[in-house]
């Protein structure tokens, strides 16, 4: 009860005391609107260019390029990795699912999708790791598998998008909103049935095609709406106009 009441109360400050309010998704600027009647700037998330040639990451974990999925996150229930575990389990192939992330806490959750997972030698967690080696592991993987649904863009799924990565992404609308057509969606209405479904899909040797397809669209969205270079300068002008309106 006392965590509820400060994070009220924390929202409530967030919106009457600064200059601006920031909203990363249209999702949550629809929330502030509705519920404070405040309207907000949009700007999400951004994501750095890099250059990975890390094959040696892989064999570390005895993983071959494109014969595996990621899902990058911490091990709670909001990330409903458990969801995932259970239609993977479904899946009776060689693929392989590295889970990258942990919970500090050694909460109850995490021991949940642990034992959700044992037992099954295709199933490898990774726990925290260094960032060029969780991007490196996302940008060979088959595809990048999303289970988030909160309202905000995620930073490793616009991470994933600037990889070039094949998208598996709930259809939450937030996640729409940061990729549009460049995923392959399954809905969260029949999540076990229509998540299951998807992953045979991707895995399919005819599925190919469309996965480059996808891919490509995913990366150029990526470049187009949240390099770092087009958000640094989306920031640069709501700083200027914060500015201006104190002059005055």
């Amino acid at each position: 009860l006392l965590a509820k009441v400060y994070l009220g109360l924390s929202e409530y400050l967030a919106v009457l005391i600064p200059n601006e309010v920031i909203t990363d998704s249209p999702f949550i600027r629809r929330y502030y609107k509705k519920k404070f009647r405040k309207n907000t700037p949009l700007i999400p998330y951004g994501y750095f260019e890099e250059n990975l040639s890390g094959s040696t990451f892989l064999q570390e974990y005895g993983l071959e390029k494109g014969k595996y999925l990621t899902w990058v996150g911490r091990l709670v229930p909001d990330n409903h990795l458990d969801e995932l575990i259970s239609a993977f389990k479904k899946n009776k192939s060689d693929m392989k699912l590295v889970v990258i992330g942990d919970d500090f806490t050694g909460g109850s959750y995490k021991k949940k999708v642990k034992k959700l997972a044992s037992n099954d030698k295709r199933f490898i967690f990774t726990g925290f790791i260094k960032r060029k080696v969780c991007l490196t592991l996302v940008k060979y993987s088959l595809a990048y598998v999303e289970t988030k649904r909160s309202g905000g863009t995620h930073p490793s799924l616009v991470e994933a998008m600037g990889l070039g990565s094949l998208i598996l992404c709930n259809d939450h609308p937030a996640h729409k909103f940061t990729l549009d057509n460049t995923a392959i969606y399954y809905s969260l209405r029949k999540v076990n049935k229509d998540l299951t479904k998807k992953l045979k899909e991707i895995s399919k040797t005819k599925f190919k095609t469309k996965g480059e397809r996808l891919k490509t669209l995913a990366k150029a969205r990526a470049r187009k709406y949240y390099s770092w270079e087009k958000i640094t300068k989306d920031y640069e002008k709501l700083f200027k106009k914060i500015l201006q309106q104190k002059e005055r």
